[in-house]
């Protein structure tokens, strides 16, 4: 009898251990917890437009209400985003050379957030913490072949974030206020119009390619682990509050940045930088910099551990103080020549002027200060990532018999998804400091009024 109870009790917390489980399981799977003998129900948070995978011709969605937030995840095809003169949101799959998996979400809570995904159907991104370290792996042979072009409205958003794994994504003129990249092992361009300046681009990059150019924002955050990383600011670009690049390894080349204060942290790699800037701090481990300064108004700290440093100044240069453990630095520039060790340390050199400090603490590397009319030319291997994504046109995918080309923003009105409508005078007045001219308008809630347009 007592071992018939105690079966009996083990089985019964079997159960009971087994329940909860596929509670929680179901919990974290669906966003719900609908059980009949549960009073808690959650709601699910994503709404479906379409999510269907096309695996022969092409295909053609359109969504009809506005969302200020955009969340694009791509990976192991090529896919096109810019904005165009239509009302509506057009998205269009071309699987002639590979299948595809496409679909659009929006968050049933708020409606605020719209999230397109575009990948090869055997990719997925539902574990945002290992993307960029187990997702862009699964597809390592990238591009399958199949193209999928996304239009946007020609509006502003508040908040744009890219996850891209492999394969290729080009966005051109797209307008949002804040900008968040990450990118795997695939290659990435991008563009903003020189008439509008974002609050915010950040961008991770872990192995692959990215071109960044006419880049006009307040605070720029660059990060790059490994691989190959262009970005050039428009050259009308508004000065920048804070530009700040973190390289472990790789290669980099920043030109045209204009910024209040621009930092640099280089572990292993390489940068390439021509760079207008008040204050200037390099961090160097062991890789090398080529710094060519425009300007430099303020203050500069370069420290330096085992690597080696460049710095080409401007002509009203500045005093320099240097700091040598071990190592050497040397100086040709401005009618001063001069080779320093750890015995200089205590010394200063006038070079050009004295209004700017240039402090430099070395370990046991080398540092090199130059004239900036001796800067040595960018790498010609980044003339290709320079040009990359004007080089795409060709591969857009037609998105309807309505599909034109949207002409450059500052030629029409601005029209607004939540906050701002901008007459095209005005285009170059957003700024920061400025919002611009600002017309608040209620967001649309989503009303399900969406249309799929049929296979062709």
């Amino acid at each position: 009898m007592k071992k018939v109870l105690a079966i009996a009790l083990i089985v019964c917390m079997v159960n009971f251990i087994l329940f909860g489980i596929s509670q929680c399981t179901e919990y974290l799977s669906t966003g719900s917890l609908n059980h009949h003998s549960s009073s808690m129900v959650y709601e699910v948070r994503e709404m479906c437009i379409f999510d269907q995978q096309v695996t022969e011709g092409k295909k053609d969605w359109k969504i009809n209400d506005e969302f200020p937030n955009i969340h694009l995840n791509t990976s192991g095809i090529k896919v096109i985003v810019d904005q165009w003169d239509g009302d509506q949101i057009a998205v269009a799959a071309d699987a002639s050379s590979g299948k595809v998996h496409v679909s659009a979400y929006y968050d049933g809570n708020n409606s605020n957030d719209l999230t397109i995904t575009a990948a090869r159907p055997d990719i997925s991104f539902e574990d945002v913490s290992q993307f960029g370290v187990v997702n862009w792996l699964e597809d390592i042979f990238g591009n399958n072949g199949a193209v999928v072009t996304i239009k946007f409205p020609k509006n502003i958003y508040e908040n744009l974030e890219i996850k891209h794994g492999s394969g290729e994504l080009f966005v051109s003129d797209f307008y949002a206020r804040n900008n968040k990249v990450s990118v795997g092992s695939g290659t990435f361009a991008f563009g903003e119009n020189t008439d509008f300046k974002s609050d915010v681009f950040e961008l991770s990059l872990t192995s692959g390619k990215v071109s960044v150019d006419n880049l006009n924002s307040a605070y720029v955050n660059l990060k790059e682990t490994s691989g190959k990383l262009y970005c050039s600011f428009a050259e009308n670009a508004q000065k920048a509050r804070n530009f700040s690049l973190e390289l472990n390894s790789g290669t980099a080349a920043v030109k045209n940045v204009s910024a209040a204060d621009c930092e640099l942290d280089i572990g292993s790699g390489k940068i390439f930088g021509d760079i207008k800037a008040d204050n200037l701090t390099v961090k160097q481990g062991s890789g090398s910099s080529e710094i060519a300064l425009a300007e430099l108004t303020a203050n500069a700290d370069i420290d330096v551990g085992s690597g080696k440093v460049n710095l080409y100044l401007p002509e009203s240069g500045g005093e320099v103080f240097p700091s040598i453990s071990s190592g050497s630095v040397k100086i040709e520039a401005y009618n001063v020549k001069a080779n320093l060790s750890s015995q200089d340390s205590d010394s200063s050199y006038v070079v050009g002027s004295e209004d700017t400090v240039i402090s430099v603490g070395l370990d046991s590397g080398t540092v090199g200060i130059y004239e900036y009319e001796n800067r040595p030319d960018f790498p010609e291997d980044f003339d290709e990532l320079s040009d990359l994504r004007k080089s795409v046109s060709v591969d857009l995918v037609d998105t309807g018999s309505d599909y034109e080309p949207a002409p450059d923003i500052a030629s029409g009105i601005i029209q607004s998804t939540q906050i701002t409508t901008i007459p095209d005078s005005e285009v170059t007045s957003v700024s920061v400091e400025s919002s611009a001219p600002v017309e608040v308008s209620e967001v649309p809630t989503v009303s399900g009024d969406y249309s799929e347009v049929s296979s062709r």
